[in-house]
């Protein structure tokens, strides 16, 4: 069973300033082409990013790893409780990702699904209503989360993490990572996807091959990194939700046909095998763990 009592109105001041205003910027905000996802949601309010995009279990992984410690008491507003796939291996079974708002509410972004994604277009049978409520940022009572059920199902899989952010809600890579011209990079490619997934029009094929072409930068920076770099990780793990987020998110032809996709996540495999090999400590193995 989990437990989730806090105060009877949960008061959304107990959450740091930042926090706060994240929250109430985006609940009812509603995506329009498919990306942000769950694991974005609750990164972006807690401060681990300031965009908008999809991202990788393994990009979370490396925040909680890094920022967060499992919280095996009562959970507190603010706490992320990661919701696992039922007696599945933990690490390597994320199915879903929330922000603890009090005892019985939740913030969550249900899916990464956008309102021009194919699954609302009626040409799948898929369930109409719940998709369109996964197009949009919302607090909702935890009870009214389509992955409630699983942890009653399994308990153990799912699992509240406090994580240490400071009263502006922003959290810092290390000096080494944050003035990388790497990291500039990558924000920047982080922006465009932001851009791309609240673009009302459903044309996006022009700033899609804006980031097609930017890809060919990240892909330099992936031949510069060194896989023993105290941020490989941190880039590895960003670098795979670009991937995500284009192959798994955005729905366009642009992409169906452009080789460099491929070029990229093939980048992508071989530096996650080089990192592996030499990451082998008990906090990056939980990281890696399942793979890109």
């Amino acid at each position: 069973m989990v437990f989730l009592f806090f105060l009877a109105q949960p008061a959304l001041a107990e959450l740091s300033s930042g926090a706060s205003d994240r929250v109430n910027d985006l609940a009812g905000k509603q995506v329009y082409h498919s990306g942000p996802n769950c694991y974005n949601s609750v990164s972006y309010v807690s401060g681990f990013t300031d965009f908008l995009y999809q991202t990788s279990s393994m990009e979370l992984k490396y925040y909680l790893s890094e920022y967060c410690e499992e919280n095996k008491g009562t959970p507190k507003t603010g706490d992320i409780l990661v919701i696992g796939v039922p007696n599945e291996p933990f690490a390597t079974s994320f199915a879903h990702a929330v922000v603890q708002l009090g005892d019985t509410e939740i913030f969550e972004k249900g899916a990464s699904t956008g309102l021009y994604s194919s699954v609302l277009s009626g040409a799948y049978p898929t369930n109409l209503q719940r998709e369109l409520k996964n197009t949009f940022y919302s607090r909702r009572a935890y009870a009214e989360s389509d992955y409630a059920a699983i942890c009653a199902e399994d308990p153990v899989n799912c699992r509240n993490f406090s994580c240490r952010i400071d009263k502006n809600n922003s959290l810092s890579l290390g000096s080494a990572c944050k003035a990388s011209v790497l990291t500039k990079n990558l924000k920047s490619v982080q922006a465009q996807l932001q851009e791309i997934s609240f673009n009302r029009d459903r044309d996006i094929d022009a700033l899609l091959l804006k980031v097609m072409s930017d890809l060919n930068v990240l892909m330099k920076d992936m031949d510069e990194l060194k896989p023993g770099d105290e941020c490989s990780i941190y880039y590895l793990s960003s670098w795979a939700s670009v991937d995500w987020h284009l192959s798994y998110g955005v729905e366009s032809e642009v992409l169906r046909q452009n080789p460099k996709l491929e070029l990229f996540r093939l980048k992508l495999k071989t530096l996650y095998k080089e990192i592996s090999s030499v990451k082998k400590d008990s906090k990056s193995r939980f990281i890696l763990s399942g793979g890109l």
